[in-house]
């Protein structure tokens, strides 16, 4: 079989799952704790189920987790990120690194803290990547 000739798949493949799951639904608070209990209760479980060279019930909470993990890393992240508004408006960030020079330009990496409407400072989060020409 594969997973035993590969076994990072049986990590891989949960996490990519959670993560494509992510995509379509955002979870909350309340939704990983119950994950977290109905898990836990198949690794208890998975205990009795001891007695032979493989567990399948483990395995099973082992993908659950993994599963679980990606979607929360998903989810946790997607929150972090800020839309940002159409139109011009002035940006307040932070350059993170030295400007990465291209053939025809600099690339800029910038930690976005906040956007500037009608004098005041509203706050924002995120990355921003600007590409600014060479003259």
């Amino acid at each position: 079989m594969l997973n035993k000739e590969i076994p990072f798949i049986r990590v891989v493949v949960p996490i990519c799952c959670g993560i494509i799951a992510g995509l379509w639904a955002s979870p909350g608070a309340t939704f990983f704790v119950v994950a977290i209990l109905i898990t836990a209760t198949v690794f208890l479980v998975g205990r009795y189920f001891n007695r032979s060279i493989s567990n399948p019930v483990f395995g099973l909470a082992s993908c659950l987790t993994f599963f679980f993990i990606g979607l929360f890393l998903y989810t946790s992240q997607k929150g972090d990120i800020d839309e940002l508004p159409e139109g011009e408006r002035i940006y307040i960030g932070i350059l993170e690194d030295y400007p990465l020079e291209k053939t025809n330009s600099y690339q800029l990496e910038i930690f976005l803290r906040g956007i500037l409407v009608d004098g005041e400072t509203q706050p924002a989060h995120g990355k921003i990547l600007i590409y600014n020409d060479k003259v």
